[in-house]
Order: structure tokens, then C-alpha cells, then sequence
């Protein structure tokens, strides 16, 4: 059975510290133990040379014996002079090895040290009794390997400890993280992951930005949940009530006999089927607009468009203001003009006569604004960004609709590499006071 991601994340933090401390060891153990006998020898070369001026100052009849004993004491040495005739003295005559580096040192005048199976060796040339001679030194390096185990042993308790750490903070550390992943979990596997709120996670750390992330993915999805239920609802209600009405007049009107009443009835149906047309329609366009259908990206004449658009709708209202000068923008004819019909078509319902609604367009610092104003009520500040979401509405709206058209229109700007917004702050000059909106594109 494969180990879980808690007992994975605890021995991949054991070898990682058993590996980093392993190499540690061979970084550190071996040079100290070679530095530890390089610096015994070295210190035997330095007190032979110290006390070699003793040894040259003695008068032919003297025995050097009280001086190698005195050396002997100081370094724990084995400590024998040799001349050109042979041992002169030595400070454990029963105990003798080899001699080879003291002759060389004695031929060569020059030092040697050596350390070889635990003795520490070191031969100096000097003068005695006025001829050439040189004192050779053997030493034990007991005392080296004590130290080296002493740091050795130290070292390994240091080890053993940091690896029993790294085994607790192993366990601590994968045991929080996996509460925090099992929050999220959990909280996916509800009954309602929409619903069942995630544990509220404050760490600065990735699991920290996944957990807000998914909180924030909760809240988009609760948005549209609540979008999804009030359109359901806002549509079974608009749909309920053209269709009831469509079925009354449609009966009404096989029994009736009088024409003028037969053709009232007939109208009315008409403007119930319209409705349910325009829900049909703005279905289709976020269908559409879902699927990811291209726009097409050309030249457009914004004020001739809005223009023509202005045009479509037959009465004094709404009033076009001309530009001062041609407004080219990049984007799509067909799109510009119904994100242009829909803004005119909510201001007119939104702002009734004689209230104002004018169409305005202007080249603007590197872009190209489209505005439509009305005179109407305005719209509230804590309404100005619901409006652009799918299925929602005002909440003192009266005029018929499903809140689809800003929402089309915004997604439509945005393909275009552009933005649909209500215009914030006082209007100016004179310009109606009512509800103010944008269409900004780049300039072509």
C-alpha cells in the first residue's frame, strides 16, 4: 500500500536531514582527526626547536640527560639525540623504533614529522658538544584520539537530536498541513460544496492562498446559484404571465364576434409574444457569447453608427448630438450597434417622456466613448455594479425585463477589448442628470 502524503512528507524531512548531516560528518570528522595528528607532530618540531638552543650550550663534559628529560616531561614525549657516533641519550632507552628520519635530519639539516599508526614522530637537526647531531621525538597520540572521540560522540548525539527534531517537526508540520487540507476537503465533499462553508484559513503560505481561493471560488458559485435561482424564478413569472395572457386572448378571440374587440386582442398578444421573443433573444446572445463565438474587429464610424441606430427607434426621443469630429473605433458593427440599441432601448423604458435621452460619442485620449444619458431617476450607488450581472435588476425597477441586456452588453465590450460602465460623478454642462453610460473602444 502506497504511504500517505503524511508519513511521505515525514520521511522525506528525515532523509533530508539524515543526508544533510551525513555529509556533515564526512565534511567535518575526517580532516579533524588528520588536523588534530598533523598539529601533535607540528607541535613536537616547535618545542624540539625551543629547547634545541639548550642542548648546542652544553659544555663537552656535560650528560644532556637532565635536558631530555626536561623535554621529555614537556611534550610526553620519547625524546633521543643521535650524533654522527650514534645515541647519544635517550629518555626510555627500552623502548626504540626506527631512527631513519633523525639520520636524515642529521645528514640533511633539515626537520621531519611524520605521524604513522598512532605515533606522532618529529627529528630536528642540532649542534652537540660543537658537531652536528639532531634530536628525534616519539609520541603516543592517545590524547589526539580521545579528542576525536569526544567530538565524534558529540556530534552524533547532535545528529541523533537533530533527527528526532526533524521526525517532531515532520509530525507537526504535515499534521497541520493535512487538518487544513482536510478542511477543504470536507468542505468540497458536503452535500452542498456551494453551501457548506470552508474552514477560514489565515496563513500567508500556498495552502493558505488555495483555501482563500476556494473560498472565493465558493462565493462566485454562490453568486451564480443565486443568480441561477432568481432568474428561475424571475422567468417562470415573466414567462407565466405572457403565456396565461397569450392563451386567454388567443380563446377569447376564436369566440369573438366583434372585430374591433377581436383586433384589440390581437394586439395585446403581439406585445406578449414580443416579450417572450426578447427573453428568447437575450438567451440565444449569452449562449452565444459562452461559446465563445468570434467577433470580427474592423473600423467602425461610432458616429454615424449611433446615428443610424438613433434613428431605428422613430419618435423625438432619443436626441442624437453630432460629434466635432469623426469618432473611429475598432470592434465589431454588428455588436457595437446592439450593445447601442439596448442602452437606448433601457433609457427610453427606464427615463419616460419627456424626460430626456441623448446618444453622444467623442475621441477621448487614445479611445473612443459612445454615452448614452437619459433624465431619469439615475441609478443608486449601491446598484451600479449588480446592474452589469446576469439576471439581476434594480431593486425599484417596475419596467418589464429579465437583466440581460447590460450583462450582454458588457461581455460583448469586453470581447471587443473595450468596457460598458455608468458614468460616475455630476453631469456636466448640459447634460441630462439621470443614469449615464459608457461604451469606451480603441481607437481605430
Amino acid at each position: 500500500m502506497r504511504p500517505g502524503l503524511r508519513a511521505r512528507l515525514v520521511l522525506a524531512l528525515f532523509a533530508t536531514a539524515a543526508t544533510t548531516l551525513a555529509v556533515a560528518a564526512l565534511a567535518l570528522l575526517p580532516p579533524l582527526e588528520a588536523r588534530l595528528r598533523d598539529d601533535a607532530a607540528r607541535t613536537l618540531t616547535l618545542r624540539a626547536e625551543a629547547a634545541s638552543q639548550g642542548f648546542e650550550r652544553l659544555k663537552p663534559h656535560q650528560s644532556p640527560n637532565r635536558l631530555l628529560r626536561a623535554l621529555a616531561r614537556a611534550t610526553g614525549a620519547q625524546i633521543i639525540l643521535i650524533d654522527t657516533s650514534g645515541v647519544r641519550g635517550e629518555t626510555d632507552p627500552d623502548v626504540r623504533g626506527s631512527l631513519a628520519d633523525a639520520r636524515r635530519a642529521l645528514t640533511t639539516r633539515r626537520s621531519e614529522r611524520d605521524v604513522r599508526k598512532g605515533l606522532a614522530q618529529a627529528a630536528i637537526p642540532i649542534r652537540f658538544e660543537g658537531k652536528p647531531a639532531a634530536l628525534a621525538l616519539r609520541r603516543h597520540l592517545g590524547d589526539v584520539g580521545r579528542t576525536y572521540s569526544v567530538v565524534a560522540d558529540a556530534f552524533a548525539g547532535a545528529a541523533l537530536a537533530g533527527l528526532a527534531l526533524a521526525l517532531i517537526g515532520g509530525f507537526a508540520l504535515s499534521g497541520r498541513m493535512l487538518r487544513r487540507l482536510r478542511g477543504l476537503s470536507n468542505a468540497m465533499l458536503a452535500a452542498d460544496p456551494i453551501l457548506a462553508p470552508a474552514e477560514v484559513d489565515t496563513g500567508r503560505d500556498e495552502l493558505g492562498e488555495l483555501a482563500r481561493a476556494f473560498a472565493g471560488l465558493q462565493q462566485r458559485l454562490a453568486q451564480q446559484e443565486d443568480a441561477r435561482r432568481m432568474f428561475v424564478a424571475t422567468a417562470s413569472h415573466e414567462l407565466r404571465t405572457p403565456l396565461a395572457s397569450l392563451q386567454t386572448l388567443l380563446e377569447l378571440t376564436v369566440d369573438e364576434p366583434d372585430p374591433e374587440r377581436m383586433r384589440q386582442d390581437v394586439q395585446e398578444a403581439l406585445a406578449q409574444a414580443k416579450r417572450l421573443s426578447g427573453l428568447s433573444k437575450g438567451l440565444l446572445d449569452l449562449s452565444r457569447l459562452d461559446a465563445g463565438i468570434e467577433l470580427r474587429s474592423e473600423p467602425v464610424e461610432l458616429g454615424e453608427l449611433s446615428r443610424a441606430v438613433a434613428a431605428e427607434f422613430g419618435s423625438e426621443r432619443p436626441t442624437w448630438v453630432p460629434p466635432h469630429e469623426a469618432c473611429w473605433a475598432l470592434g465589431d458593427p454588428e455588436g457595437v450597434a446592439r450593445i447601442v440599441r439596448l442602452l437606448v432601448d433601457n433609457a427610453l423604458r427606464y427615463a419616460p417622456a419627456p424626460a430626456p435621452v441623448e446618444v453622444r460619442t467623442a475621441a477621448v485620449k487614445g479611445h473612443v466613448e459612445l454615452r448614452v444619458l437619459d433624465g431619469g431617476a439615475g441609478i443608486p450607488d449601491t446598484e451600479r455594479e449588480a446592474i452589469f450581472q446576469r439576471f439581476q435588476r434594480g431593486e425599484n425597477t417596475t419596467a418589464p425585463g429579465f437583466g440581460l441586456g447590460l450583462a450582454i452588453g458588457a461581455e460583448l465590450a469586453r470581447r471587443m477589448r473595450g468596457e460598458l460602465k455608468l458614468e460616475p460623478g455630476a453631469p456636466g454642462g448640459d447634460e441630462p442628470a439621470g443614469a449615464r453610460f459608457v461604451l469606451i473602444l480603441p481607437h481605430a
